[in-house]
């Protein structure tokens, strides 16, 4: 990411509290523009750091000073003001129909969904409130009386004397999970049955499978430790890996690793592989279909590690460091990263690629056909596709290299003195100051991104920049494709926000 007078959202520019929904319409020899206003300027008020798009980038939320006090501001409808207003809020919920946020009024905090102040509380937790992932429920931790809650929907449920994280909604909304502290003791609580109690168990646990019928968490009592799976405790160990357990995209499986006196072993559905002296913390992974389970592993020969990639129990060559591994989309590829003293090849499929002076990433094309990684060498970054090196770079931009669905078109964005480009297929676009957030069609056919040059932005469609800006939004609800031709975005133009819709033909 280069050096720019303006970031994309704190830009020094206020929204006023008067909405305004005017369209505009314009149509060109490629595209069809439409332009909605969604709220107007007031340099004195907004506070640009607070700005929240919907993922359908229809909606806008922010906050406003109102003298000593703030204002939440959601699609121009502006709210009273209050003393304070919860860090992270307001939020949108994932479909784009509610909006939450958290106030301080009167001495007593209260949740607000959709402009309705709930009960008063005497705090609300930070990282509050979270919404399903349907957009049905709303979760959040609340304390009156010196015991805390969560509350769910508009029901009080089980309270302790703390709740030491946000609660966690199964992928399918219909299930919530969160851990309450009683003195020194710790449970899980699940859709409201309580496990426990335990010594500790990880603030960070996410509970559910990907379908939310399965859950599972590690926990510690009297000293050893355990995992939880449904309900069912399972082998006592010294330790669990941090980070674990975890399960398979269909949710069937379930792996973890655990300390048995000076070695560690993966444990994958209650079955214990062969022990090594250290696995890689975050390098456990299923493969794409649930068949496959890799892991890095290491063996130690005296101050030394040898360091290998283990698949299903089946041992890979022994390198001096591996690193960064990825499974094909089916599931019947791999490649991985190691180095043999100070030189960096890619393995893929058991045959060494390349030498470099350090790789950064691997991956696979979307059907797997093709295999690419990021690689330096000669102070230079570059991607290899397929063994092929592209063009060299002072710098590759860290959103990383993104295939269309296909996976026979390619795009990145690099910089070096010329300026910031985007590389489509191994060719250098118009160069800018900046260019961020690169966006293929579900078609594949079309290729968007954001573009900087000198205090103005602009989205460049097939090559072909469109209306420069003072600031593009982006993060959840920025530049996206709706279907195969329709390019849909958040701007700031003068002294308006407008939500862009671009017909592409």
């Amino acid at each position: 990411m280069t050096a720019q007078k303006i970031p994309m959202l704190i830009i020094i520019l206020i929204f006023c509290l008067i909405a305004s929904f005017d369209c505009e319409r314009r149509f060109s020899a490629n595209t069809q523009t439409e332009k909605v206003i969604l709220a107007r300027f007031d340099p004195a008020a907004w506070l640009p750091e607070t700005v929240k798009v919907d993922r359908q980038c229809r909606r806008i939320a922010f906050l406003t000073r109102s003298g000593e006090k703030k204002r939440v501001v959601i699609d121009g409808r502006a709210g009273r003001d209050y003393n304070q207003i919860l860090d992270g809020t307001p939020v949108f919920s994932p479909d784009g129909k509610h909006a939450a946020f958290a106030v301080l009024t009167n001495g007593s905090w209260r949740m607000v969904y959709d402009w309705i102040e709930r009960r008063p509380y005497r705090g609300i937790g930070y990282g509050s409130p979270v919404f399903s992932p349907d957009g049905r429920h709303i979760a959040y931790n609340a304390v009156r009386d010196g015991r805390w809650r969560v509350v769910l929907d508009a029901t009080e449920l089980e309270t302790f004397d703390s709740i030491p994280n946000v609660p966690v909604f199964s992928p399918d909304g219909g299930r919530l999970a969160y851990l309450g502290e009683n003195g020194k003791k710790t449970y899980a609580v699940v859709d409201g049955v309580r496990y426990g109690p335990y010594d500790g168990l990880d603030p960070a646990t996410r509970f559910f499978a990907p379908a939310g019928e399965s859950f599972a968490f590690a926990a510690v009592r009297d000293g050893v430790s355990f995992v939880v799976w449904n309900g069912e405790e399972g082998k006592k160990y010294s330790g669990v890996m941090k980070g674990t357990p975890l399960f398979s995209p269909d949710g069937k499986r379930l792996a973890y690793a655990a300390k048995t006196g000076e070695k560690t072993v993966i444990v994958v559905d209650r079955e214990e592989g062969a022990p090594y002296d250290g696995i890689g913390v975050g390098t456990i992974s299923f493969s794409p279909d649930s068949r496959h389970l890799a892991y890095l592993a290491f063996t130690k020969f005296g101050e030394a590690r040898s360091w290998r990639l283990v698949i299903d129990g089946g041992e890979q060559p022994a390198f001096d460091a591996v690193s960064y591994y990825a499974f094909s989309p089916v599931g019947d590829r791999i490649a991985y990263a190691a180095r043999s003293g100070g030189t960096w090849s890619v393995m893929v499929d058991g045959s060494k690629r390349g030498a470099y002076d350090d790789i950064f990433t691997v991956a696979f094309g979307p059907k797997g056909t093709h295999a690419v990684w990021g690689a330096r060498s000669g102070g230079k970054y570059f991607y290899v596709v397929d063994g092929k090196p592209g063009e060299k770079f002072d710098s590759l931009h860290p959103g990383g290299i993104i295939f269309n669905p296909d996976g026979d078109r390619f795009a990145y964005a690099a910089a070096d003195s010329n300026g910031a480009v985007a590389v489509l297929d191994g060719r250098r676009q118009e160069p800018y100051h900046d260019v961020r957030s690169l966006l293929f069609s579900s078609d594949g056919v079309h290729l968007a991104y954001i573009a900087g040059r000198g205090e103005k932005w602009c989205v460049v469609t097939d090559g072909m920049p469109g209306d420069w800006y003072d600031g593009i939004l982006t993060g959840p609800g920025g530049l996206y494709f709706d279907g195969k031709s329709t390019l849909q975005y958040s701007a700031i133009e003068g002294e308006k926000i407008v939500h862009v819709r671009e017909v592409l033909r």
